[in-house]
């Protein structure tokens, strides 16, 4: 999967990850297909710190399609992985999701 986040904290360090983060775009690469998700209508935030990342994706449309959740997570270079402990998705509670990141001005992707 590769998603884009915007960042809305100012001056970091180059691999200073921790901050509030809005996505503005992502696209979902599975297999041998790829999708680009439409964000026009959901406001999706991660806010992560030292130890720990919460994110809340919220239906601007919708006050009951909301879901949250967070754990902690490993930054090792460019390689980042969270595990997900705090979640009412049962199917991905303890799940581990691994991404590539990368800094681009005040941009994570």
């Amino acid at each position: 999967m590769a998603f884009t986040f915007f960042n809305c904290k100012k001056n970091r360090s180059a691999n200073d990850i921790s901050g509030t983060w809005k996505m503005v775009y992502a696209k979902i690469i599975e297999n041998d297909s790829t999708m680009v998700k439409d964000l026009s209508h959901t406001e999706f935030i991660k806010i992560i710190n030292d130890s720990h990342f919460a994110f809340f994706n919220q239906d601007l449309n919708n006050d009951e399609n909301f879901y949250g959740g967070g754990g902690t997570y490993l930054l090792n270079g460019d390689d980042y992985q969270e595990v997900l402990s705090y979640t009412s998705a049962k199917h991905l509670k303890d799940h581990s999701f691994s991404f590539k990141v990368q800094f681009k001005g005040d941009t994570l992707i």
